[in-house]
This record gives structure tokens, sequence and C-alpha cells, in this order.
């Protein structure tokens, strides 16, 4: 069995945050370090990326100060005309255009 398929029995797959003590755990019955560790939680994360309309998976994997570790990965969805990403620059874009005209406005008055 690899280290992939080991780690996959001791975390839930629905798992995207590891405690400092669930990590220590992890990394003694792996027998791994916390650098393979960290790269073991990304392609974990790969693992569980769905991208249907890229095709284009990505899994993440980062570790905080604390010595917690989180897990990234892509999700798309089809039938939604725009990501987050997307939508909050067209707000960003639409409050900017607002904040201009109020400033114009103010100017020529």
């Amino acid at each position: 069995m690899s280290k992939l398929e080991e780690l996959a029995t001791l975390i839930t797959p629905k798992t995207y945050q590891i405690t400092p003590k669930q990590a220590l755990l992890i990394t003694k019955t792996l027998q791994i370090s916390d650098d393979e560790f960290l790269r073991l939680l990304a392609k974990f994360g790969l693992d569980r990326a769905y991208a249907p309309i890229s095709g284009f998976h990505v899994g993440s994997a980062a570790v905080t100060v604390e010595g917690a570790y989180f897990i990234g990965n892509n999700m798309e969805f089809l039938g939604l005309p725009l990501s987050a990403g997307m939508l909050l620059l067209c707000v960003l874009l639409i409050l900017l255009i607002l904040l201009l005209l109020v400033v114009l406005m103010h100017c020529l008055y």
C-alpha cells in the first residue's frame, strides 16, 4: 500500500484541516517527515479536485506556524455563469465606477 493510500485510511475525505496533534500522530504512523507529509497532503488534495470544465486538477497543502495543516483543491461547477472570483471582481468594478461618479458629480456641483 502506498503512503497516499495509507493517508486516505487515516483521514476522512471531508477533512481540510489537520491539527498539530493529528499531524504528529499521522507522521509517526506513516514514518514520514513533515516535508513529506506536506507533499502527501497536496497529492491528497489533488485526488479530490473536481475540474469538469478545465480538466486541470489542482491540489495544495499549507502548514501554519502553530503546526496546523490545511488541504486545498480546485472545484469547478458546470452551469454557474461566474466563478466567485469573477463575481467579486465585477462587484468591485461596479463600486469603483459608482465612486468615480460620486467624485465627478461632487466636482461638477
